[in-house]
C-alpha cells in the first residue's frame, strides 16, 4: 500500500526544511558538517539492518537518515565537477525512496516527522568543555577528548538517545582517566564519567547553539538581552541560587554564578542545568 500524498508531503516540507539550513551556513562549517554526516550516515545504516521495519526504532534512524542523506546531497552540489553532481543526485534517488518508507509509518509513529537543526552539531564539533576545564584537560588528554567529540557530533546528528551515546563514550579506551585508583569497579567509573560528559556536553552544545540563535535576532530586531534560569529541586546546588538565577545580561556580557564563575551562556560546570532564555526590557515592563 503506497503512503498518502499528505504524508508524503509532510516528508518532503521536513528534507526542504532540512536541506534549507545548508545555505546558512559558511564555507568552514559545511566542510565540517559534511566529513559529520559521512559518519552518521554510516551507523545509521548500520543500525537500520538490525531492527524490524515496523518499529519505532527503524522509524526514528530512517528519519534520521533521510535528514542525514539530505544534507549530504546539498553540500555536494556545492563541489564542483560532474562526479559530485552525480553524487548528489544519487542522494535525492536514495531520500525519495527512504521518504515513501517514512510516510508510510508517518501516522503510526506520529511526531517522528520533523526537521532538526545542525547547529548543535556544528557547537559540539567546534568545542567541548573537557578542553577547557584544566583538570578535565589533564584528565582525559587531547586525543580521547578529540575522539568524545566525534562521537557527540555523530551522535547529535543522528538524534541518538542520549543512553546511547553514553555507552559508546563509555566503551572508549582511556575513559577510566589517569586518576583512577580502583575505588569503584572499571565499568561503574566509565558509565558515570560517560553520563557527565554527555549530559553537560550536550546541554553546552544545545547552549551554544541557541545563544548564536540569539545574537542573529539581535542583528535584524536589536534590542535583546539574556537571563540565566536556574532548575529547583532537592539538586539544586548553591551556585545556582539567587542571585545566579534570574540575572540579565547584555548578549555579549557575561553571566557570573555564586561561586565566581564568568561564561557567556550555561552550562557553567559539569551538570549544570541552566539554561539562557531571551528577553527585552519591553517584556519585563509588560
Amino acid at each position: 500500500m503506497p503512503p498518502s500524498p499528505e504524508d508524503l508531503a509532510e516528508v518532503e516540507r521536513m528534507l526542504r526544511r532540512q536541506r534549507q539550513q545548508i545555505d546558512r551556513l559558511e564555507l568552514a562549517q559545511r566542510r565540517r558538517l559534511y566529513r559529520i554526516l559521512q559518519t552518521a550516515r554510516k551507523d545509521l545504516r548500520d543500525r537500520l539492518d538490525t531492527v524490524a521495519a515496523d518499529t519505532f526504532s527503524a522509524q526514528h534512524y530512517r528519519v534520521a537518515l533521510a535528514r542525514v542523506q539530505e544534507g549530504i546531497g546539498a553540500l555536494q552540489q556545492d563541489m564542483a565537477g560532474r562526479l559530485a553532481e552525480a553524487s548528489a543526485d544519487a542522494y535525492v534517488l536514495a531520500n525519495r525512496h527512504l521518504a515513501e518508507q517514512i510516510a508510510l509509518f508517518a501516522r503510526t509513529f506520529e511526531g517522528t516527522v520533523r526537521a532538526t537543526s545542525w547547529q548543535p552539531v556544528l557547537a559540539v564539533d567546534d568545542a567541548v568543555l573537557l578542553s577547557r576545564h584544566k583538570a578535565s584537560a589533564q584528565t582525559y588528554g587531547a586525543g580521547l577528548i578529540g575522539r568524545i567529540q566525534q562521537e557527540l557530533a555523530a551522535g547529535l546528528a543522528q538524534e541518538l538517545p542520549w543512553a546511547d551515546l553514553e555507552r559508546r563514550i563509555a566503551g572508549l579506551n582511556g575513559m577510566l582517566g589517569q586518576d583512577y585508583a580502583g575505588m569503584n569497579s572499571a565499568h561503574t567509573h566509565r558509565q558515570s564519567r560517560a553520563e557527565r560528559i554527555v549530559r553537560t556536553e550536550m546541554a553546552y552544545a544545545y547552549n551554544r547553539a541557541h545563544h548564536e540563535d540569539l545574537l542573529r535576532a539581535n542583528e535584524a530586531d536589536p534590542g535583546y538581552q539574556k537571563t540565566l534560569v536556574s532548575t529547583f529541586d532537592t539538586r539544586t546546588a548553591a551556585d545556582s541560587l539567587p542571585p545566579t538565577h534570574g540575572q540579565v545580561r547584555e548578549l555579549k556580557e557575561l553571566f557570573r554564578d555564586n561561586a565566581g564563575r564568568e561564561y557567556p551562556h550555561p552550562p557553567a560546570r559539569p551538570n549544570d542545568r541552566e539554561v539562557e532564555v531571551p528577553t527585552r526590557p519591553e517584556w519585563r515592563e509588560a
